[in-house]
């Protein structure tokens, strides 16, 4: 019998109001852009990535115990936001984020989850593992399998997506991020958190 695995993120969800900010920016975003990303608070969830790789759905316990374990030892975060910052996605299309400094405290649990998860996370990624695969393009496999070279440990970037395009400079942007809550998201297309599977508080 096959074993079923999941794309998978192991994400910081942003307090109430940095998430509500996020949904407003994103609607700005979408009023003149691609359409592909449409944050909310269900199934497209804005978050601070901290490791994303493949797991196995049945060592999915083993890993939801693991996360309670590193969030209890972690108090709750406040995270300055630098601003706006405009990178490239995937597909190549301008990406506007929320670009979240990178604290001691943030680098340090982002280095841990990713060490702690050695043993279960793989990074063999194929459209079929995502919440959505008729959506996913290859390109969102590759980022998820180029993720442990490309955005882990000295190449952490920590940032809230917002959406495909560049979004102008805003006087509304929150300053701070406050975040209690760890959780672990099954990944869909451009690799946004789809489902919430599990999440712990920190502290």
């Amino acid at each position: 019998m096959e074993i079923q695995k999941i794309a998978a993120d192991v994400v910081l969800l942003p307090s109430t109001e940095v998430m509500e900010a996020c949904i407003r920016l994103n609607q700005d975003l979408l009023k003149g852009g691609e359409s592909r990303i449409v944050l909310n608070t269900s199934d497209c969830v804005p978050h601070i990535s901290l490791a994303m790789g493949c797991l196995k759905e049945e060592d999915l316990p083993a890993v939801e115990c693991l996360l309670t374990e590193i969030a209890s030892a972690v108090p709750p975060l406040r995270l300055p936001i630098s601003g706006l910052g405009v990178g490239r996605a995937s597909t190549g299309e301008s990406l506007s984020s929320l670009v979240i400094e990178p604290t001691r405290r943030l680098q340090s649990l982002h280095e841990t989850v990713m060490r702690r998860l050695t043993s279960y996370m793989t990074y063999d990624a194929t459209p079929e593992m995502f919440v959505d695969s008729h959506a996913t393009r290859a390109s969102s496999a590759q980022w998820v399998n180029n993720y442990p070279k490309a955005a882990s440990f000295e190449h952490f970037f920590p940032h809230i997506t917002i959406g495909i395009g560049r979004l102008e400079a805003s006087e509304s942007l929150p300053t701070h991020c406050p975040t209690s809550r760890l959780a672990l998201c099954h990944l869909g297309h451009d690799c946004t958190c789809r489902r919430v599977l599990f999440e712990t508080v920190l502290g």
